[in-house]
This record gives C-alpha cells, sequence and structure tokens, in this order.
C-alpha cells in the first residue's frame, strides 16, 4: 500500500507544491532563460524539502538513518526539481502544460516516487 501511496499521492502532490510555488514568476522580467527555470526551481524545492526536513526531524525518532534521509533529501528535490525547471524556462512562452514541460513533470514526478 505505501507504494500506491507514494505514486498516487505523495510524488504528485510534492511535485505540484513545488510548481505552484514558482507559478507567480513565470511572466515576470526576473524569468529569461532556462537557466532562471532551474534556479526558481531549485529554490523552491529547497524550501520544500527545507519544512518537509523540519516535520520529519521533529517528529521522528532521532536516530542515524533520519537525520541521514533528511540530508540525502535535500540534494535530491533540487535535482529533481531542476529538470522540470529547465523544461520550464525552454518553454518560448513560459506556460505550464507545454509537451516538454510535461515530459519533464512526468519524469520529476517518477523519480520522487521512486
Amino acid at each position: 500500500m505505501p507504494c500506491f501511496y507514494a505514486f498516487l499521492i505523495a510524488a504528485p502532490l510534492e511535485q505540484a507544491l513545488k510548481v505552484l510555488a514558482i507559478a507567480p514568476v513565470l511572466r515576470s522580467k526576473h524569468f529569461r532563460e532556462p537557466l532562471d527555470g532551474v534556479v526558481f526551481a531549485a529554490l523552491s524545492a529547497l524550501g520544500f524539502i527545507s519544512a518537509n526536513n523540519a516535520i520529519y526531524l521533529a517528529f521522528s525518532q532521532p536516530s542515524a538513518i533520519a537525520l541521514a534521509r533528511a540530508f540525502l533529501a535535500v540534494p535530491a528535490h533540487v535535482l529533481v526539481a531542476g529538470v522540470w525547471g529547465y523544461a520550464l524556462g525552454r518553454e518560448p512562452r513560459r506556460r505550464l502544460g507545454g509537451r516538454g514541460f510535461d515530459a519533464a513533470w512526468a519524469i520529476a514526478y517518477l523519480l520522487t516516487a521512486l
């Protein structure tokens, strides 16, 4: 059952919240290049995983495994979000739902679920 939860609820919700965080920036003058998409996506992921880790560490049993999981989750979330961030930055009209963005978001969603 946890496997279904990861694929059907947790991973898509995590990625959707990260995208939602940068949605207001899409049409701003600060969003010009593909690298900007990576930067904004990585910062969104960093904020998300920081809050996630704070909650996880506050309510989990103190152990080296919990600390390692929290530590390793940071680069994983940042790199996975960079995938769809780059695709979003490459879209000429910077819109959510473009073909490149959809494929990159699906890859990020699957990697997060795994």
